[in-house]
């Protein structure tokens, strides 16, 4: 089963009823810290597939423990084959933060964690149009030689001001700022 199968197997699960108030109470708190998208932004599609993605994989129902894709392996990992719930597991162990792009190569990137300089290898067959050695992205990497761009990329070229005050982050584009909370608190180094 491919990452798309299993992905929008999940996706039909985690959209039905009943569980169409936590998409909502998720998509709420989404659009709450990041601001909602409008529709005329080059942006949007890629920001409401960031709102899905964290819906599936780290929004924790009615403040639970457990993300929609746990929830959705214990109620039908029983049903599946072997093969189809250990990729789900693996999915499981997904790593979502901001990195450095460290080094483009065909078939692969590599990506530097910025506040835990924890380099992560992901295998990538498409061509990353735009996407340059140094640049700053906030991306997911789902354990299963995926690589999912949220927010796009923070231009290298000066265009975004990036600060970390505590425990937030703010990247300001010159027009809007955006403000998140971040979880790790290590000094930010800046880059040209």
């Amino acid at each position: 089963m491919s990452l798309q199968d299993l992905h929008e197997r999940l996706l039909s699960w985690a959209t039905a009823e009943p569980r169409t108030g936590d998409l909502l109470a998720a998509r709420n708190e989404y659009y709450a810290r990041y601001g909602e998208p409008r529709e005329d932004e080059l942006s949007y599609e890629s920001r409401v597939n960031g709102m899905l993605d964290h819906y599936l994989y780290d929004y924790r129902p009615n403040g639970g423990k457990t993300s929609t894709l746990e929830n959705f392996v214990a109620t039908n990992g029983a049903e599946m084959d072997a093969a189809t719930l250990d990729a789900y597991r693996t999915l499981t162990g997904n790593v979502h933060g901001l990195f450095e792009v460290r080094k483009i190569e065909e078939g692969r990137v590599v990506l530097r964690d910025v506040f835990s300089d924890v380099d992560h290898e992901v295998a990538e067959r498409r061509q990353l149009a735009g996407l340059h050695k140094g640049d700053l992205i906030e991306v997911v990497d789902l354990g299963a030689e995926f690589l999912h761009q949220l927010a796009g990329t923070l231009d290298r070229n000066n265009k975004w001001k990036v600060t970390v005050a505590g425990a937030e982050l703010t990247l300001h584009d010159g027009q809007r700022a955006r403000t998140t909370q971040i979880e790790r608190t290590r000094p930010f180094r800046a880059r040209r």
